[in-house]
Formats: structure tokens, C-alpha cells, sequence
């Protein structure tokens, strides 16, 4: 699982989405800011205070401009990142939990590196095995994902299964990552 934190949104860049996305206006944005500062609140809670968004698109609204901003991360070919278990977060900190395989996922649709996405991929003629982890039943597929699937197990090698694909090449290649990615 991923984490959304507290610290991890900017909360004034957050609204600013919200307002640009026009979920919000100019006034009720203002609104929230003022009763923001004046009662030491974060604008996130200034929202809710106010009854301009209730719980659930909120938190999904969250969630989404969290995601976005991490998808830039997935075509960086010099990021180091690192996993702390150990870490651990004060009380309310935590406004979420996103599934990992899921962001994989959603974060390498999103990809543009093409450079990188071939550099991890089997040559052409190398055999290609398909795996089924544990969560694969929980993974959201898309339609073009769920047709790679069906052509993959029969496809020998990376060649093969772009002859039999009617995807194109570029889409073909971000899926194969994607499923080596996952483990499949």
C-alpha cells in the first residue's frame, strides 16, 4: 500500500486544481482560504467546514490530484526511491491507502519514456512466460490489458505476440512493462 500523508498534498496548490478544474469557484476557494487562516485549519478542512465538498468526493478529489502528481515519477530514469516498513506516521496523518499494483498500473498508462520502457523488455526473439500473482484478480485491467492477456500465454516471444496484437507496437511494449512490472 501506498501512503497518502498529510504532508504530501499542498493544500493551497490543491484548491488552485480544484478551482482551475472548476469544482470549486473563485469565491468559495476565497472563502475557504479566509476561514483557513483565521481559524488555523488546513483549506482541506475549510472545504468540509464549509459544506463546499462532503466527504467522499473530497477524498477522492485527494486522492486523484495525489496520484497525478506522482505520475511524472514514472518516466524519471534517475530516481532512486526507497521503501521505509519501519517509518511510521502520527496520529491523523494518514489520509489514505493506495493500492501499489494499482498505481503501478495507472502510473505506466501514463508513461511517455519510451526509451526506458524498451530497455526493459526482453529482446524480440526471447521466450516469454506469463505469471499470476496472487492479487492479479484484484488489478483493474483495461480493455487493451485484458486483450494483451488473452494473446500473450500463446505467444512464444516478444515478436509473436506483437504479430498476433492489433495494438500497436507502442501500446503492445508500455503493456508487456506494465505485466513485468506486476510480476505476470
Amino acid at each position: 500500500q501506498v501512503i497518502l500523508a498529510r504532508d504530501s498534498i499542498a493544500p493551497k496548490e490543491f484548491v488552485s486544481v480544484l478551482v482551475r478544474k472548476k469544482v470549486l469557484t473563485e469565491e468559495q476557494a476565497g472563502r475557504a482560504e479566509r476561514l483557513s487562516e483565521a481559524q488555523n485549519i488546513s483549506p482541506i478542512k475549510a472545504l468540509s467546514e464549509l459544506g463546499l465538498l462532503s466527504p467522499v468526493p473530497l477524498w477522492s478529489l485527494l486522492e486523484s490530484f495525489f496520484i497525478r502528481r506522482l505520475f511524472a515519477l514514472f518516466d524519471r530514469e534517475d530516481g532512486r526511491y526507497a521503501f521505509d516498513p519501519e517509518a511510521a506516521l502520527p496520529g491523523g496523518s494518514r489520509l489514505g491507502q493506495l493500492s501499489t499494483p494499482d498505481l503501478l498500473l495507472q502510473g505506466i498508462r501514463q508513461m511517455h519514456n519510451d526509451g526506458l520502457i524498451v530497455r526493459f523488455l526482453p529482446s524480440e526473439e526471447e521466450p516469454i512466460r506469463v505469471t499470476t500473482p496472487f492479487f492479479m484478480s484484484l488489478l483493474n485491467f483495461e480493455p487493451p490489458e485484458r486483450y494483451a492477456l488473452q494473446i500473450l500465454g500463446d505467444a512464444a516471444s516478444l515478436r509473436r505476440f506483437q504479430d498476433r496484437s492489433e495494438l500497436g507496437t507502442r501500446e503492445n511494449r508500455k503493456i508487456l512493462f506494465a505485466f513485468a512490472c506486476l510480476g505476470i
